[in-house]
């Protein structure tokens, strides 16, 4: 009460006949460091200083990681040379930023570019892949998740995520894409490369069910040439 007192006769000090001494020094937020490394690297950019401008941002990057901000110019910067090696190793770098603090939704979309950029791109980390996949499929990206998972088991043949990989895509190709005798074909190559897989049996139970829509389709009719 008595702050609010002193504030009121502060604010009307003026109508009231007192007369205020500031000599004090005003709180000041400090400076956004991130936005004057970004200001520079504009006014480099502006005045045709392209290379200084993104050496700014890299090294920038590097000591404290910058904001969304910094990383979209830098990665603006390294398009407009066409910097293809250096996009995909910054993506990467992004990507587990991205997924420590659960922005699952722009990791996927910055993978869905980085692959763009390389087909065989692959993240740092081959345990992201399932996860990245599985926003894919929530989101209703079907084509992006069964891409994802495609050629995980040549980059990483020894990897315990080939099995949720593979499964997940086969049930993409049943669900969404109508593909059951390839979904089983692929279930058939998880059950004989990996017996003994902690999910051996959900790929060999839903082996099964695959099976039995293959059984049960009807043909279609072939066309008279």
């Amino acid at each position: 009460t008595f702050h609010l007192m002193g504030y009121t006769v502060y604010q009307y000090h003026e109508l009231l006949g007192f007369e205020v001494d500031e000599g004090w020094a005003p709180l000041v937020k400090a400076a956004d460091r991130d936005q004057e490394v970004l200001a520079q690297a504009e006014a480099l950019a502006a005045d045709g200083e392209l290379k200084v401008a993104e050496a700014l941002l890299a090294e920038h990057i590097r000591e404290r990681g910058g904001t969304d901000a910094i990383r979209q110019r830098h990665r603006k910067l390294l398009r407009l040379r066409n910097d293809t090696a250096a996009l995909l190793a910054d993506g990467r770098d992004w990507i587990n930023v991205m997924l420590a603090r659960d922005d699952d939704k722009r990791a996927l979309e910055l993978w869905r570019e980085c692959r763009e950029l390389d087909p065989a791109f692959w993240p740092s980390d081959p345990t992201q892949v399932q996860r990245l996949a599985r926003k894919a499929a929530d989101l209703g990206h079907s084509e992006l998740a069964l891409k994802t998972t495609v050629g995980f088991h040549k980059a990483f043949p020894k990897h315990r995520d080939i099995v949720p990989n593979y499964l997940l895509a086969a049930r993409l190709l049943v669900d969404r894409f109508g593909q059951d005798a390839k979904a089983l074909e692929l279930l058939r190559q998880l059950q004989q490369g990996f017996p003994q897989h902690v999910q051996a049996e959900e790929v060999t139970a839903y082996a099964k069910v695959v099976e039995n829509l293959v059984a049960t389709a009807t043909p279609k009719p072939r066309r008279t040439p």
